[in-house]
């Protein structure tokens, strides 16, 4: 008798949870964000040359002060369409030497044009040349999919500021020469 009172009682409990749990749901409107997530730009490393990996030997002798050339590759931002912005920096340092070496001066890089990549140039005889310390000198470019900020506070991030909604990527190569072989 005691055992069929505990299966009453056990049953019981389970037909109350049950009714309880099922009666009880009641669902809530979802609410759906219509914004469109933003994602950084991007690029692949096998197609930016020279490779950002190794330090970048110029022997101005040989080379005869002829120009380094630089490949980003091909770009891509899953968000189409984002315009993409971006800039050059020689041994960039802040609030003490923060010039912009190149950039997309205009409208920025459309979808489009994203395959073209970035393509610039230096020549280290004649742009390292205000920098009175022996390399390696410092190449950075970055790239970001809003445009860089004019405002820059008192941010020691002067030229290189980016709204806070912005998504970028970095790419660093760093060159080392003698600048005493460079040709007058």
């Amino acid at each position: 008798m005691a055992l069929v009172k505990r299966y009453q009682n056990a049953l019981l409990i389970m037909v109350s949870l049950v009714i309880s749990s099922v009666s009880c749901v009641i669902p809530m409107p979802l609410e759906l964000d219509e914004t469109e997530a933003n994602f950084a730009p991007s690029y692949e490393a096998i197609w930016v040359t020279p490779n950002p990996t190794s330090i970048i030997e110029y022997d101005p002798v040989v080379a005869e002060g002829a120009a380094l050339f630089f490949d980003i590759g091909p770009l891509d931002d899953p968000n189409r369409d984002d315009i993409l912005f971006w800039r050059v920096f020689l041994n960039y340092q802040g609030q003490f030497y923060n010039a912009i070496y190149r950039s997309n001066q205009g409208g920025g890089i459309s979808l489009s044009d994203r395959r073209d990549g970035i393509l610039f140039n230096l020549n280290p005889c004649l742009d390292f040349k205000l920098f009175n310390f022996e390399g390696p000198y410092r190449v950075e470019l970055i790239v970001s999919d809003r445009p860089f900020s004019t405002e820059q506070g008192d941010s020691a991030s002067i030229n290189q500021l980016l709204p806070l909604d912005a998504k970028s990527f970095r790419v660093h190569w760093f060159v080392r020469f003698q600048q005493e072989l460079c040709p007058l």
